[in-house]
């Protein structure tokens, strides 16, 4: 192992501990979200996923439309479990985003946690 490889070592294990709390409460917050069913614009989105409903799709959302809710379809079905751990599973690599950030505006490890934790944890931010 190199030297540089050796001194990165230790600061990356301290951002895994401070990021592990923010990102463990995450789980812990929407954890229920797990076993809940579709929501009502879920259904529309389903519908046009499946061929359904031919409403036109906006290419302003293409990733987060029509793109994310085909390929869910296509390897989910109708099982509403996957796709919120889906959801939930972006909305964690957001959260370390927003520590990321934290820690690039030269917050300390703790400030860069608690925003992580703030946003990881807010209703606002997430569609349980």
């Amino acid at each position: 192992m190199s030297r540089k490889a050796k001194s990165r070592t230790p600061l990356a294990r301290s951002h895994a501990v401070a990021l592990s709390a923010p990102l463990a409460l995450t789980v812990v917050a929407f954890l229920s979200a797990l076993g809940m069913g579709f929501a009502g614009d879920d259904i529309t989105f389903l519908s046009r996923a499946a061929g359904i409903e031919h409403a036109k799709w906006g290419t302003q959302r293409l990733l987060s439309g029509p793109l994310a809710w085909s390929v869910q379809y296509q390897a989910f079905g109708m099982n509403a479990t996957p796709y919120a751990g889906v959801r939930l599973a972006l909305h964690l690599v957001a959260t370390s985003l927003v520590y990321a950030v934290g820690v690039r505006l030269q917050l300390s490890r703790l400030a860069a946690a608690f925003a992580a934790l703030y946003f990881g944890v807010s209703m606002v931010a997430v569609t349980p």
